[in-house]
Parts: structure tokens; sequence; C-alpha cells
């Protein structure tokens, strides 16, 4: 208890300095403790008050037109070149994919004679298609049409470069040679239905492409199986 004199000057000089003490008791604690303060009133509010729900406006609704979208398309070609990965495993090739900026070759297929590697690499495009028949198609082929930029941008390279097609409805998988070179400008490839079957029956056929076209040649082994046999063959002037 705080006693105060009874002189009018007395009791403003100690209630002054009462105050002041105090005032400089607060400020020394509140330099010490602000934070521990903020939280104890910080779950005080909490205990006392119920929480409001998030109140949900036009601007912060969602619509389904916002969410990202992955095409029907960008399935089917994604399904495509797992499933001509698994179906060149099959036949004992490798099947590296490339990254996400290839602009007309999907992956780089090695060469192997039973699980051996040859170094020997074909560059693969896979098309893919969800059900229906090719352009043409009938019980023994049928033709595709590739594209302009494609055609283009294949003609300059260094390795083999194959077309496989895959249906998904029927699980047929075919495979052709591109052409190239400048002489080659028709942008039809003819497919037949029992000589291009892209399965184990077709591993010579592809290792062949690997065969420089211009040398004297080289022994390629007989992948799927036959008699061995060396290639010594030599030019006539």
């Amino acid at each position: 208890m705080i006693v105060f004199p009874e002189s009018v000057s007395g009791q403003d000089k100690v209630r002054d300095d009462w105050r002041k003490s105090k005032a400089k008791h607060f400020s020394y604690r509140s330099t010490v403790i602000p934070i521990w303060t903020i939280i104890q009133n910080i779950q005080v509010k909490i205990q006392d008050e119920e929480l409001q729900p998030f109140a949900v406006t036009e601007a912060s609704a969602y619509h389904s037109d916002m969410a990202k979208n992955v095409t029907q398309n960008q399935l089917v070609g994604e399904i495509g070149e797992t499933a001509a990965k698994l179906q060149f495993l099959k036949i004992g090739f490798q099947f590296d994919p490339r990254s996400r900026l290839e602009a007309g070759i999907d992956a780089i297929v090695e060469v192997m004679d039973h699980g051996k590697p040859l170094a020997k690499m074909i560059a693969v495009q896979v098309k893919t298609t969800a059900e229906g028949r090719y352009p043409g198609e009938d019980d023994n082929g049928f033709h595709y049409l590739l594209k302009k930029e494609d055609l283009a941008y294949w003609r300059g390279s260094n390795l083999p470069i194959i077309i496989v097609l895959h249906r998904q409805s029927d699980g047929a998988f075919f495979w052709k040679e591109i052409p190239r070179g400048e002489e080659f400008q028709d942008r039809r490839l003819n497919f037949n239905k029992s000589d291009d079957v892209l399965d184990a029956d077709a591993v010579d056929r592809l290792g062949a492409l690997t065969v420089p076209k211009a040398g004297f040649g080289y022994f390629v082994p007989p992948l799927g199986g036959g008699e061995e046999a060396l290639v010594n063959i030599l030019p006539v002037k």
C-alpha cells in the first residue's frame, strides 16, 4: 500500500515519482520479454475467440479452366515411346530415350548380339496412334506420309534413322528406314505388313542398317541366328 502525504504538493510529487518508477519498470520488462508477451497474447486470443472460416471470394475461388492439363495426344505419345522401348528390349536391343529437347529423334537404339553391345547405333522416331487404320491400309500394307520438316532434319543425320509406327488398339509395331540424301524427295513410305514388322525377325535387317554404305564393309554377326559370314568383296574398276 502506498501512503501519499497530506499536502497537495507533496502528494503530487509522490505520485509523479511512483508513476515514473512504474513506467521505468514496465519499459525495462518490455524490452526483455516482448516476444513472450506477444505469444501469450496470441494464445489468449486463440482460446477466447472462435476462429472464422476462410471466406471464398470470386477472386480466390478455384476454376477448372485454371488447372494445367495433359492432352490426350501427349499421353498417347508417352505410352507409345514406352511401348517401343519394351519392344526393342524384347528383341535384345538397347533403347535410350532422348531429352525433352528432341526435335525429331525420340531415342537411340544400340544393336546388341545376344546381350553384347556392338556400339552400332540407330536413331528412332516413334509415331503412335490410339486406333484406326493407316492411310491406304489393307491386308498387305499401307502407306505413311512424312512431314517436310522431319525429312529435312533427318537428311543431315550421321546415323541410320528408322520410323516406328505403333497402334495401341491392336499392339501393332511396324518400322521403316528413312532414306537419306538430297536425292530422296518422296515423303511417302510404303509399309508391308509381313516384312516391316518390328519383332525378333527384324534384328538382322536392323543390324544391317549400321553397315557403312561406302568402303569395303566389315563383319556383322547374324543377330537373329543363321550362319556367320565374312564379307570380302572388293570393288572392281
